[in-house]
């Protein structure tokens, strides 16, 4: 059991337009707030256009948000592994898209991080218990790095992975 208050970077791959970005990350940012004192949210610019990119970098100047542009458009893996090399948290927890629905989600994935497990994924209720969790959130997530009982599963609407950094540290990225 782990009862220490962990430090969160929550890493969000974009493609979308900032405009939609912003409906996201400002409820996203008074969630993680509410959970847990420090954090970091790091916004991964995976395709956006120069409007958009130019609209993102003005929240870099904002108290731990930064932002990563990639060239180009190098897909989902790619994104989230880049906002994975940059996250200083205890805990990185990778959000998907559109499917920011922060407090409820990050609060239930730290119940079973606290429980013991190092990395914790959710399921949609419709997935087939085979859906790997390397095929939702990255080729470099093999079973055989994470294994046994140090990786945990929990239904909901939302896609998300949190990931503990002794386990991230296990990681090829």
């Amino acid at each position: 059991m782990r009862d220490f208050e962990p430090t969160i970077s929550c890493v969000l791959p974009w493609q979308g337009s900032a405009e939609a970005l912003r409906h996201h990350v400002l409820p996203l940012l008074d969630d993680v707030s509410a959970l847990v004192r420090l954090w970091e949210l790091i916004l991964v610019d995976d395709g956006c256009s120069m409007a958009d990119a130019t609209a993102m970098a003005a929240w870099a100047r904002e108290d731990g948000i930064r932002i990563v542009r990639l060239k180009r458009r190098f897909g989902r893996d790619a994104a989230i592994a880049a906002g994975l090399r940059l996250a200083h948290g205890d805990l990185v927890v990778v959000l998907q898209g559109d499917d920011v629905r922060a407090s409820e989600l990050i609060a239930g994935l730290l119940v079973r991080w606290r429980q013991g497990f190092d990395v914790v994924h959710s399921t949609e209720p419709h997935a087939q218990p085979t859906q790997s969790v390397a095929s939702r959130f990255g080729r470099w997530l093999r079973p055989s790095s994470v294994s046994g009982n140090r990786l945990a599963a929990m239904r909901t609407a939302h896609r998300a992975l949190l990931i503990d950094r002794s386990a991230l540290q296990d990681l090829a990225l």
